[in-house]
């Protein structure tokens, strides 16, 4: 067995930068904008389902393509928000179909007795 020569140069050590890498539990700025924005997401589609659908539906759904931005998921936000924003405008228009022809046949069903 040879001794390596001790006057023999070694090559310089690479530098690495000094973060360290993400552990289990730890959150980036990122995540936890995402995951705000996943909650108000969620928040917004539920309360949409009450009252004022097609204004909380859409902000669900922004809200949830701005949680997926930043990698987070949030399809729960976006699925309810999507559902509500559909049904409420179809409420608001079968709701003005029903109002109209109610509107237009009542003086026809009034009878002189």
């Amino acid at each position: 067995m040879t001794q390596p020569d001790i006057d023999q140069q070694l090559p310089a050590p690479q530098q690495y930068e000094q973060s360290a890498p993400p552990y289990y539990g730890q959150n980036s700025p990122e995540s936890v904008q995402g995951a705000e924005y996943e909650r108000k997401a969620t928040t917004y589609a539920v309360i949409g389902l009450f009252v004022l659908g097609f204004v909380f539906g859409p902000m669900a759904i922004v809200n949830a393509n701005r949680a997926q931005a930043l990698g987070t998921r949030a399809t729960l936000g976006k699925v309810m928000g999507w559902c509500v924003t559909i049904s409420s405008y179809l409420f608001v228009v079968l709701f003005i179909i029903f109002a109209l022809v109610g509107a237009a046949t009542a003086g026809s069903m009034h009878k002189d007795y």
